[in-house]
């Protein structure tokens, strides 16, 4: 909540009533999440220690090597039109699009998607600009006709990045940190 809170705008000008219309339209607006972000948010009301220095923009700038960036279309959290507009912002920057839901990349596995981000830091080389991957398995796991041959297909993919997805965690986890306690070895990304 500290980051939540001290990143984000400050919200002690947020009163009840004026929480109730947000919840109720967040709610409305994403039934699966929306209750979580109202709580995010409330939280936030009576957190009074703002930052020092707070990043606002503009997010525009020439990086000394172009930016791989990627969303999910369906991501609760961060749109891939988030993706796809900051890579405006950044001389050379690519958005790759992976169709599949579940916040953030390594959410489900897509052996395109690893492909592009291992040539990326490998080579440098960037996907080429409104590529869009695949999803290999959907939530829960293949489906009972996928079971066989893609199971086994991708039960082995995360087999061999099973210890480089062991190592970024042991380097510090962050989110990768989380997917390894859930039992699920992130997908090894940077091998």
């Amino acid at each position: 909540m500290a980051i939540a809170c001290s990143d984000g705008d400050d919200q002690s000008w947020v009163n009840r009533t004026t929480f109730e219309k947000y919840a109720k339209e967040q709610a409305r607006v994403s039934p699966s999440v929306g209750s979580m972000w109202s709580a995010i948010r409330m939280n936030c009301i009576h957190y009074s220690i703002r930052p020092h220095h707070r990043f606002e923009g503009p997010w525009i700038a020439n990086t000394s090597y172009p930016l791989l960036l990627i969303g999910n279309t369906a991501d609760p959290v961060t749109p891939v039109t988030h993706a796809i507009n900051m890579a405006k912002g950044f001389t050379g920057a690519v958005a790759l699009t992976q169709d599949s839901s579940g916040h953030c990349s390594i959410s489900t596995y897509s052996n395109c998607t690893v492909q592009y981000v291992r040539r990326y830091f490998h080579t440098g080389e960037l996907p080429p600009v409104n590529t869009t991957c695949p999803a290999d398995e959907m939530p829960f796991g293949p489906g009972a006709e996928e079971a066989g041959v893609v199971g086994a297909e991708m039960m082995e993919a995360r087999e061999r990045h099973a210890s480089i997805a062991a190592a970024l965690y042991g380097a510090g986890g962050g989110l990768l940190g989380s997917a390894m306690a859930s039992g699920r070895a992130a997908a090894g990304w940077f091998e």
